[in-house]
């Protein structure tokens, strides 16, 4: 199994499995609850740094976008429990980033 295929299981197991990762928080997805107070943190960060493509953007590289970027913003994505930030950001990341034969992004 290659990176890529690994951290989108990951991402994919986490999001589809809510009551066994949110059952030790008491959230219905994700590992932090809707409630958590965490949450408006995750929000202020989808908005500085994600685009509504799911483009994961650094501003401390000159905006750039890197797989390490993608890798961050899907786990973040993850632990919150947003399906719909996670979907886009891998998508991006397949579309923009796997550019390589050997299967490590770019």
């Amino acid at each position: 199994m290659n990176r890529r295929g690994f951290i989108g299981g990951l991402a994919a197991a986490t999001l589809a499995a809510p009551g066994k990762v949110g059952a030790q928080t008491g959230a219905e997805t994700g590992i932090f609850a809707p409630d958590h107070p965490l949450q408006p943190a995750w929000a202020a960060w989808k908005a500085a740094c994600l685009s509504p493509e799911g483009r994961v953007i650094d501003g401390f590289q000159q905006s750039a976008s890197h797989s390490e970027g993608q890798g961050y913003g899907l786990t973040l994505a993850a632990m919150f429990g947003d399906a719909a930030a996670a979907a886009a950001i891998a998508a991006w990341t397949e579309a923009n980033l796997a550019l390589r034969d050997d299967a490590l992004l770019a």
